[in-house]
């Protein structure tokens, strides 16, 4: 935000090399993020399975295993639903790629090339 002020083709210039990048990156990256998130989802049995398998009742008589299956499920609903929208997002820019910066770059180089 402070700083040197990029004149208009500068902007763009910068604008169409990120969209280089993510074009010669996005297969890479969509398998990259494919194996993030299946890690994530076999972590999230894991941990499930062993919260269900810890000793149901303590010294009190209480269940320990069905709070901490409770607050793993509210904790992972949280963590699910940004996960969620952070895979949708990235799916989203990765796989349609950045409409407005293509537009952008493309209307950029047609009133060049009219002038």
């Amino acid at each position: 935000m402070i700083g040197k002020k990029k004149s208009d083709r500068d902007y763009v210039e910068s604008v169409a090399r990120r969209l280089a990048f993510w074009d010669r990156w996005r297969v890479l990256l969509l398998i990259v993020f494919a194996v993030v998130i299946a890690s994530m989802v076999a972590f999230f049995v894991f941990l499930f399975n062993f919260v269900h398998d810890l000793n149901p009742n303590n010294a009190l008589g209480v269940n320990v295993n069905k709070i901490f299956l409770l607050v793993a499920f509210l904790l992972g609903a949280a963590f699910g639903m940004h996960l969620a929208a952070a895979i949708v997002y990235f799916a989203n820019a990765l796989i349609t790629g950045f409409r407005s910066e293509r537009l952008l770059v493309r209307y950029f180089d047609e009133r060049k090339s009219a002038s």
